[in-house]
């Protein structure tokens, strides 16, 4: 429970005992919950965003000379025309576009109200490590740290910020795997140690 001031192992004026501030805080299981709801969200969202850019007949191609060569190479194995293979790079391009897109546009949802909709459906909020109530600036910190790889990658969209796509990579695994701090004994993922934040139930 989100409260003005948690000091831990203390107790409060009436003499009422008060647990350790890492027994206030939300552990692995219900994160990783929230992080479900948000990813089948998120997923839906892209794919909405991908079939309206299509009915439109959006042309995009932001695959990199690699990813295009590679995929030419498949479409070759496989038999496929010249259209055929260009209709799929267009769709994969469409897709690819809108994915990132939503990663990056979704993660401000948290940054603004200190709770993802997965978050919020759970009763969870995001708030300084000690208990105090969490700011905008605080959230948006840590959004930008916990989102660093949906960032660089949207820049990698540009042909010469490309080579940020392989950071951006390397960066969200280091992320994902760091969100198994949070099983640890104070339950603080690797985005909450560097951003000194701490997920809270609402009440």
């Amino acid at each position: 429970m989100q409260q003005d001031d948690l000091s831990p192992n203390s107790a409060d004026m009436y003499g009422n005992y008060r647990p350790p501030i890492e027994a206030l805080r939300v552990g692995f299981g219900p994160r990783a919950g929230a992080a479900v709801i948000d990813v089948l969200l998120e997923t839906a969202l892209a794919i909405i965003i991908g079939l309206v850019l299509l009915s439109m007949d959006m042309q995009l191609n932001f695959l990199t000379a690699e990813q295009l060569e590679s995929l030419q190479t498949i479409y070759k194995l496989l038999g496929m025309s010249q259209s055929e293979a260009a209709s799929l790079v267009s769709t994969i391009s469409v897709f690819t576009f809108s994915g990132i897109v939503i990663n990056v546009a979704y993660p401000a949802i948290e940054g603004l109200t200190g709770r993802t909709p997965g978050k919020l459906a759970l009763g969870l909020v995001v708030a300084h490590a000690d208990g105090q109530r969490g700011t905008m600036g605080l959230w948006m910190k840590r959004m930008f740290i916990k989102n660093i790889s949906a960032f660089l990658r949207f820049l990698a969209i540009l042909p010469a910020l490309s080579f940020l796509d392989y950071l951006g990579s390397f960066l969200g695994i280091v992320i994902i795997v760091g969100c198994f701090f949070a099983l640890g004994y104070d339950r603080l993922a690797l985005h909450d140690r560097i951003a000194g934040t701490a997920v809270f139930r609402t009440s």
